[in-house]
């Protein structure tokens, strides 16, 4: 290190020393022993993320090996050509690394290459049909793989509360029974290098599903039939819908299709009023315009 960090003007002396300081005396002129590195693209780098490196040692005899180190520690050593290493699932950092040529007449060293690893993109999309609807929320989290996938998990979160995990891509994130609110999910990416980044921020509203209610009623056995459809919601989410006359009689029904019949009624007017009661705890409710009978 100290050699590397010798001014321009006392490069001169450095191929000598590291020569003599092997116990030899080089007949090298300074800049011919000096090895050659060459490395695969180093722009836009992020983390986890590989850089092959390619060294070329100067042509002179007996060269026992070749050592490349990475911020001043060693890092890899080979001793057959090509001489090449891997530097795989980076972390974001600042990296420095040189070669060192080491011969029986002394040892030369590479001028220090730097480059920088950044953070990688993640997104975090919807792909439930129902996202707007309580239910389920179905997340999908792309993040960027680096060389040969080096993801270990996405955890999911919404509100800053665990949701779950997925070790396997496509990953996917599921929230169930969502109630109507607002809340923001992410989605954290934990690399197998030990770096974790986060998604962008996704704010979802959920409202209540739009509920419709039919009715219809027949004079000649006064009699109402009402039918209700929840929209925007799968069947599996609605757990029964309830059918409340005005006069105090209810029915209940928990299959699709959602109606209801009542019969033999006496009175005169009439109002329908459903309440549909979805999986979350939630209820939705409607009601019907005034039906009349004719006496």
């Amino acid at each position: 290190m100290f050699f590397r960090s010798l001014p321009a003007s006392l490069r001169s002396f450095r191929c000598l020393l590291l020569a003599v300081s092997a116990g030899f005396t080089a007949s090298v002129a300074c800049g011919q022993g000096i090895p050659v590195i060459s490395t695969s693209s180093l722009d836009g780098l992020v983390s986890s993320d590989s850089v092959s490196v390619t060294v070329t040692p100067a042509t002179l005899p007996n060269l026992n090996r070749v050592r490349l180190y990475r911020n001043g520690v060693l890092f890899g050593t080979d001793t057959t050509s090509p001489y090449e290493f891997s530097l795989s699932d980076l972390r974001q950092n600042t990296y420095e690394i040189y070669a060192r040529a080491e011969y029986n007449s002394g040892n030369f060293e590479s001028p220090p290459l730097a480059f920088s690893v950044g953070v990688p993109p993640i997104l975090l999309e919807v792909t439930s049909a129902d996202t707007q609807s309580p239910g389920n929320t179905v997340l999908n989290c792309v993040p960027y793989q680096g060389s040969g996938g080096a993801v270990d998990s996405v955890v999911f979160y919404r509100n800053e509360r665990f949701g779950n995990s997925d070790r396997t891509a496509p990953y996917v994130g599921t929230f169930n029974n969502l109630v109507s609110d607002v809340s923001q999910y992410v989605a954290e990416v934990r690399y197998r290098n030990n770096d974790t980044f986060r998604s962008n921020v996704l704010q979802l509203t959920v409202t209540p599903p739009p509920v419709a209610l039919k009715v219809k009623s027949k004079a000649n056995s006064r009699s109402i039939i009402a039918t209700a459809s929840v929209n925007s919601a799968a069947p599996g989410d609605v757990d029964s819908v309830r059918f409340s006359l005005s006069d105090g009689t209810t029915i209940t029904d928990g299959t699709f299709p959602y109606s209801a019949r009542f019969r033999r009624l006496e009175g005169r007017k009439y109002r329908v009023a459903i309440t549909v009661d979805l999986d979350n705890g939630e209820d939705v409710k409607a009601t019907s315009k005034v039906l009349r009978f004719r006496r």
